[in-house]
């Protein structure tokens, strides 16, 4: 994916992001300052994360260790590879690309979009998308383009793309689930 087609105009953006609500984003929230003080998430962090962006991934998450969660967060949290970012997180149990991308857009320096249904039906995709190590890096590039063009930080452009999606998506589109790819 070279370019984007999102379906959110830039004039709709704060109306959108304005009305996007979210349960528990801001216990996620609370933890930026102390992960990023660390340097790493601790095993509780990563339930806190987990439990917000797919609660049904907490028994698997509750297998890891905080020793390793510590250990490959504080890899992702350091490489400026975007492909490796996504990649060292899913050596946890429970962190797919999903998860890895949702960890990285609320702990790297860098600016990460979240992999998730409701953010790609609003940047244009409307098939099943296979999630592979070209696309993240792809969709990370593009997602980043949009949101310099339209002079937005990425919570804000993916709290409006979650948003728009959650008002215009079509019901049995949101049963379409992306299927992972080998990473």
């Amino acid at each position: 994916m070279s370019s984007y087609n999102v379906r959110l105009s830039q004039q709709d953006l704060a109306s959108y992001c304005s009305r996007y609500s979210y349960p528990l984003e801001e216990s996620v929230s609370a933890l930026v300052p102390a992960v990023k003080s660390r340097g790493c998430l601790t095993l509780d962090d990563l339930k806190t994360v987990g439990n917000w962006k797919s609660p049904r991934i907490r028994p698997k998450i509750a297998r890891n260790t905080d020793a390793l969660v510590q250990e490959v967060t504080r890899s992702m949290l350091q490489t400026k590879s975007i492909r490796l970012a996504v990649y060292i997180p899913q050596a946890l149990v429970g962190v797919g690309m999903p998860v890895a991308s949702t960890l990285l857009h609320w702990f790297h320096d860098d600016p990460y979009p979240i992999l998730d249904f409701r953010a790609l039906w609003s940047m244009g995709f409307d098939d099943g998308t296979v999630y592979s190590l070209d696309f993240w890096e792809s969709y990370v590039n593009s997602v980043r383009q949009l949101a310099q063009d339209w002079n937005v930080d990425m919570r804000t452009l993916d709290r409006a793309l979650w948003q728009y999606s959650n008002e215009h998506q079509p019901a049995q589109a949101n049963a379409v689930k992306v299927r992972p790819g080998n990473p």
